[in-house]
Parts: structure tokens; C-alpha cells; sequence
């Protein structure tokens, strides 16, 4: 088997300048980064990142977060809950600023395929925070949950989202659907 050559080199960590993290939930939220809310049906998963995104869509600040608050749009994607029905109300009950969160409307949306699609939407909006729940319904065709190759490839697109564009990526995911 022929090997391609690729470029490489050889980089010492002592020749690296150390960078903080930049938080969009200071201590539990970081900002350029893909972060996952994994629990049992029920335990609050979705509640959390409507939440999150309801404070960040008014500049109110997160909590248990002494840190300086600021407002951000969100992208919020969800495959279970009805948006004029379910989501659409819990956010108006947290108090969002509903212009800031949006949704993108297609037949449906596969990390791996659409994932110019993903980051095009996140330009556009600017968004700060990306929430994709629950993540198994954004895994699409070319990916099976149970390889650790397919689903470091989805991962690493979100991470590449996440960091080009400033945004916090949230995945929820279900521990048991039983």
C-alpha cells in the first residue's frame, strides 16, 4: 500500500502561548467549544438549554456566574418538541427575547452532510449559542452512533463550527430512552 505524504512538523509545547478560555457560562459553558447535556428522558436536558438560551437572548446573566453578562442569538434545533407548541412557550415562560433564537427550517439536517449549512446559518446569525437536541437525530445516514470513528468526525465538524465562529455548541443526548 502506498503511503500519500502529507505535510507535517514536529511542534513542542513549550513553544505554544497559552490562551484562556473564553466563556459564554463562565466555569461550565465555554464559548468557542462543543459541550454535551447527557441524562434519562425527563431529568431537564431540553429545560436547561431553552433556559440558557433565554438568558442569553436578553443579556441576563447566567447562574451561579459572577461573570459579566451579555446578549447572543441562538440556533436552537430540536427533532422531538413542536416549536409553536411546546417551545415556543417555554421560552416566552423564561422570559426570551424570542428575535434572538431561530431555528433552521429544512427537511432535515445531518451533521455530517449539511454541516456548510450549519455553519452558514451560525454566520448569519451570529449566533453565540448552537443547540442540537437531541444530537441522534442530526447524526444522519453516514455515521452509526456505536463507531467512535463516525462520531469523532461528527464532533470534530461541530468543534470546527464551534471555534471559527465564537459559539458555544450545546448536544443533548439521552442516556435511555426506555
Amino acid at each position: 500500500m502506498a503511503e500519500t505524504k502529507k505535510e507535517s512538523r514536529l511542534v513542542y509545547f513549550n513553544t505554544v502561548k497559552p490562551t484562556p478560555i473564553h466563556w459564554l457560562w463562565p466555569g461550565y459553558l465555554a464559548a468557542n467549544k462543543v459541550s454535551c447535556i447527557v441524562g434519562d428522558a425527563g431529568t431537564g436536558k431540553t429545560s436547561v438549554a431553552l433556559t440558557l438560551a433565554a438568558l442569553l437572548s436578553t443579556g441576563r446573566p447566567m447562574p451561579l456566574s459572577d461573570g459579566e453578562p451579555f446578549t447572543g442569538g441562538t440556533i436552537f434545533q430540536s427533532a422531538e418538541d413542536g416549536i409553536a407548541d411546546t417551545l415556543m412557550p417555554r421560552l416566552i415562560s423564561a422570559g426570551a427575547d424570542c428575535s434572538n433564537i431561530a431555528f433552521i427550517e429544512a427537511p432535515s439536517l445531518d451533521i455530517d452532510a449539511d454541516c456548510g449549512i450549519i455553519e452558514s446559518h451560525v454566520k448569519e446569525m451570529n449566533a453565540r449559542l448552537l443547540v442540537l437536541d437531541p444530537v441522534q437525530a442530526f447524526i444522519g445516514r453516514n455515521a452509526d452512533l456505536s463507531r467512535a470513528a463516525d462520531i469523532r468526525r461528527l464532533m470534530t465538524n461541530l468543534a470546527v463550527i464551534a471555534e471559527r465562529n465564537h459559539c458555544a455548541i450545546i448536544t443533548v443526548a439521552h442516556l435511555n430512552k426506555n
